[in-house]
């Protein structure tokens, strides 16, 4: 709550004049939490219990302390004025409506898949630059029909939100259809046992560089498999 305080003679007329220090006393269930009187020129801190006024006017602000119903008392006072004595009363009330939280979501749409192999291959094993034939450009939601092989590496690199870089955030693969391993920057942090198709949620640890997201998946030689549906990453902000 912003208070007003302001100098008035003996027959009630504002006091422009009085630029005067003023203290201020404080008890009950409150606190001073800033002070201030306009003057550009001042450096008088703004936090404390002491403040000059400007043009015969300053102001404070007071905040309630949680859990507490005692009234608050403030009292003004400098030398050869009257004091002033304002109390405050606190009662309990249902807190306001709020916004609730938003999620940050990204997308992870740019996405390159191996060739099917027969073996299981290195899911970290480097793409070079000019590699257009034993990878290729891939939509998750599609399923990759897995004739003469059972594996298949899904990769993209990105670069997450600041909310995600600092606190992670969740991986969110839809639909996927297979057993996956999921490996981040050259580290597994995931795996999937079960072929049947679900969607799948992994923790994605914070991180500011780049990301490179590599996911293995095996299935039946001859099945259909992969990322069936939209990968995303979610994070409270």
């Amino acid at each position: 709550m912003p208070i007003t305080i302001q100098v008035l003679d003996s027959k009630g007329r504002p006091v422009p004049t009085a630029n005067i220090p003023v203290d201020f006393e404080i008890s009950g269930g409150g606190r001073i939490i800033g002070l201030g009187n306009g003057d550009p020129n001042s450096h008088e801190a703004e936090k404390g219990n002491r403040r000059s006024l400007f043009n015969g006017l300053a102001q404070l602000i007071v905040q309630s302390n949680e859990g507490e119903h005692a009234p608050i008392k403030l009292v003004a006072k400098s030398a050869g004025m009257k004091d002033a004595t304002i109390l405050i009363p606190l009662h309990a009330v249902t807190p306001r409506t709020f916004v609730q939280v938003l999620q940050s979501v990204m997308v992870l749409e740019q996405w390159r898949a191996s060739a099917i192999s027969k073996v299981r291959p290195d899911p970290n094993q480097k793409i070079d630059d000019n590699d257009m034939n034993s990878w290729f450009p891939v939509t998750p939601g599609q399923l990759q029909d897995m004739t003469g092989g059972r594996y298949i590496i899904y990769r993209t690199t990105f670069k997450p939100y600041d909310s995600q870089q600092k606190n992670g955030g969740r991986l969110i693969f839809q639909k996927v259809t297979g057993k996956a391993e999921l490996w981040i920057d050259g580290k597994m942090i995931g795996a999937r046992n079960n072929a049947v198709t679900a969607d799948w949620t992994v923790n994605l640890p914070a991180g500011s560089r780049d990301r490179v997201i590599s996911v293995l998946i095996e299935a039946e030689s001859g099945s259909k498999a992969g990322l069936g549906g939209v990968v995303s990453i979610e994070t409270d902000q």
